[in-house]
């Protein structure tokens, strides 16, 4: 048997804010949700539904400066794992990336990815993170996960991201991003 002791009770603080959003059922090359990112949160939470017009390519995450700048310089550090349906190794690393891949994808099935980013306005170099899970189909159409994570290396503060194929369209997305509420930061980041 636990013993509780010196419980609190929290005010309810509502969890997350939904800051913005970005979908279309046509082809779009670059897809900007700007203006999210502040000191308000230090963490948020994105939610991504793509269908990829090109098989075998990636879907990219890359930050956006306040003048709605893509911010592509190879500044980006990433690894992810995972498996297939048949046991397939489903891994890949990058140094010096043009932005966080999130691993290549068929064109047949819509791919889900839900991270966590972390410090986008933070001024100190290291800072900027990206973690995320996905859920999809590899280029041969089998099912698939992947978990990964990367950090970005400039000390730029940064307003919001941008969500494109590693090479053609998307198909079709839906992409949602939330500041989680009362999230700290640490060190004075």
């Amino acid at each position: 048997m636990a013993l509780i002791q010196n419980a609190k009770t929290f005010p309810d603080v509502n969890g997350m804010t939904k800051l913005g959003s970005s979908h279309s059922s046509s082809a779009t090359g670059t897809n900007i949700i700007n203006n999210i990112f502040s000191d308000t949160f230090n963490s948020y939470f994105f939610h991504l539904e793509v269908l990829l017009a090109t098989s075998g390519q990636n879907p990219i995450m890359q930050f956006v400066d306040s003048g709605g700048n893509i911010i592509s310089a190879g500044n980006y550090y990433y690894a992810y794992e995972g498996r297939d349906q048949g046991s397939n190794d489903e891994s890949g690393a990058e140094a010096g990336a043009s932005g966080f891949k999130f691993g290549p994808t068929g064109n047949g099935r819509v791919v889900t990815v839900h991270g966590f980013i972390s410090s986008p306005t933070s001024g100190n170099d290291n800072a900027k993170k990206c973690t995320w899970i996905v859920a999809g189909f590899d280029a041969s159409n089998n099912a698939l996960w992947r978990s990964g994570a990367g950090f970005y290396t400039a000390s730029a503060d940064y307003t919001g991201i941008n969500i494109m194929s590693t090479s053609g369209n998307l198909s079709q997305h839906a992409l949602q991003v939330y500041g989680i509420r009362e999230s700290l930061k640490m060190g004075g980041y």
